[in-house]
C-alpha cells in the first residue's frame, strides 16, 4: 500500500496541505491590492499549515529528498507553485510567467528552511522573513520585465553561449574547428608525401612489401 514506506505519508500530507490552499485561492480570500501582498498571504498560509508539525519536519524533507520520491515531491511543488502563481495575474506562458514562478519557488522554500531554526512565537520572525524576501521580489520583477522585452537578444546570448561551448567540445574530439577527421587525416597524408619528396625517396619504389634496391654509380 505504501511502496515508498513512510514517504507516502509524507505525500498524503503535503497533498492535503496543497487542497486546503486551493481552495482559498479559488474563493478569493487571498485577494490584495498588489502582488507582493497576495504572495505574501498564500504563501504564509501554506507554509503556517506545517507549523504543527515543524519539530518532525526536517525528517520529513528528508524523506521527500530519496532519490525514489524526489520526482514525486518535485511535482507537488510544481502544482503548487502553479496556482499560486496562476493566481497571482500571470496566466500567459512568457517569460514572466516561468520567471515569476521560479522566483516564488525560491522565497517560500527559502522560508520553509528558515522556519525550521525559528524559536520565535508564532513563527512571526518567518513571516517577517518572508515579507523581506518578497520586498526583493520587486526589484526581481523589474529584471523580469527587462528580459520580456528584450527576449531576442537574451535567447540569442544563450544560443551564442551554447555554440562556443559546443564549440570546445567539438574541437577536443575532431580537432579545430571546422576541420573534420577526414581533412585532418588528408592533411597528415600530404605532409608526409611533402616530407618524402623533400628527402629524394619515391613512395612508389616499395612493391610487394620489398625493400628498394639501390643501383651502384
Amino acid at each position: 500500500m505504501f511502496p515508498n514506506g513512510a514517504a507516502d505519508l509524507v505525500l498524503y500530507f503535503y497533498d492535503q496541505c496543497n487542497a486546503k490552499l486551493f481552495e482559498k485561492l479559488k474563493s478569493g480570500e487571498f485577494d490584495a491590492p498588489t502582488t507582493v501582498e497576495f504572495l505574501e498571504s498564500a504563501l504564509w498560509y501554506r507554509l503556517s499549515l506545517i507549523i504543527p508539525v515543524i519539530e518532525h519536519w526536517p525528517e520529513a524533507m528528508a524523506r521527500l529528498s530519496a532519490p525514489a520520491v524526489i520526482p514525486e515531491a518535485l511535482q507537488r511543488v510544481k502544482q503548487l507553485m502553479d496556482e499560486i502563481t496562476i493566481h497571482s495575474g500571470h496566466r500567459s506562458l512568457s517569460l514572466g510567467w516561468y520567471g515569476r514562478r521560479l522566483t516564488t519557488t525560491a522565497v517560500y522554500k527559502s522560508t520553509e528552511l528558515f522556519m525550521l531554526s525559528d524559536e520565535s512565537v508564532d513563527k512571526s520572525n518567518s513571516r517577517e522573513f518572508l515579507r523581506r524576501r518578497l520586498d526583493g521580489l520587486r526589484s526581481v520583477e523589474d529584471c523580469q520585465k527587462l528580459v520580456t522585452t528584450d527576449a531576442p537578444n537574451v535567447i540569442a546570448g544563450v544560443a551564442t553561449i551554447v555554440q562556443g561551448v559546443l564549440g570546445v567540445a567539438s574541437e577536443s574530439v575532431w580537432g579545430p574547428k571546422g576541420v573534420s577527421s577526414a581533412s585532418v587525416s588528408e592533411d597528415r597524408g600530404s605532409k608526409k608525401t611533402s616530407s618524402s619528396k623533400s628527402t629524394g625517396a619515391d613512395p612508389s619504389s616499395k612493391s610487394n612489401g620489398a625493400d628498394p634496391v639501390a643501383t651502384p654509380p
